[in-house]
């Protein structure tokens, strides 16, 4: 956007400063907290640093990239057990040495994921029908993610069994509070004309970016 309009050009969506916040999960999760919104407990590990074993969040984490996109990155193989730290380590350097970049160990939060469309329209942010991914056909003990494979992947059992369901099975309750954490994420991380955003319910029913 900022090359576009050094050009004199437009372009639909949000600026160069609220994308580059966006794609940056460890300053965009710092942003989100600190507006009073939930988001999962996690460390940072830069490359050529040990795990800060004894700050790993309790039970079990997904391990992903700081600065990718479109689930690059985030697997099925990333999702362990906290308790087992030098496992952590040995996945936290497979990332690190594929993708030269920091990697994001968070806590897995339930087994639930939705996603929440923003469109601004004359100035006034409306909150679309709130869809949620379909994980039924997944088998106990898988981890219910939107994988790299699940976008990706078109023969892959997982692209071809996470489908959406709109509007989301939830309570109105669920649903006011989902409606609302979207528009503060908005808010928050300055952003404009469209957004989506991304929670998970916790096992208590609670929503988390």
């Amino acid at each position: 956007p900022a090359l576009c309009q050094a050009f004199g050009k437009g372009c639909t969506g949000n600026d160069t400063p609220a994308l580059q916040l966006a794609l940056d999960k460890w300053r965009c999760k710092g942003v989100l907290q600190q507006a009073g919104l939930p988001v999962p407990d996690g460390v940072l590990v830069l490359p050529g640093q040990p795990v800060p074993k004894e700050r790993l969040p309790q039970g079990r984490v997904i391990i992903k990239p700081v600065a990718s996109d479109a689930s690059e990155g985030i697997e099925e193989e990333g999702v362990l057990d906290g308790a087992d730290a030098d496992r952590v380590a040995e996945y936290v350097a497979k990332l690190q040495e594929r993708f030269r970049q920091p990697v994001l160990i968070e806590k897995y939060v339930g087994k639930r994921e939705l996603n929440v469309s923003l469109i601004e329209r004359d100035g006034k942010i409306e909150v679309m029908p709130i869809a949620e991914i379909d994980f039924s056909a997944f088998e106990a003990g898988k981890p219910r993610i939107v994988s790299y494979a699940a976008k990706w992947l078109e023969s892959s059992f997982e692209y071809q069994n996470t489908p959406r369901v709109i509007p989301a099975p939830l309570t109105p309750g669920q649903a006011e509070s989902v409606r609302a954490i979207a528009l503060g994420a908005w808010k928050a991380l300055g952003c404009h004309d469209y957004v989506r955003v991304d929670m998970r319910l916790s096992d208590t029913g609670r929503p988390v970016i």
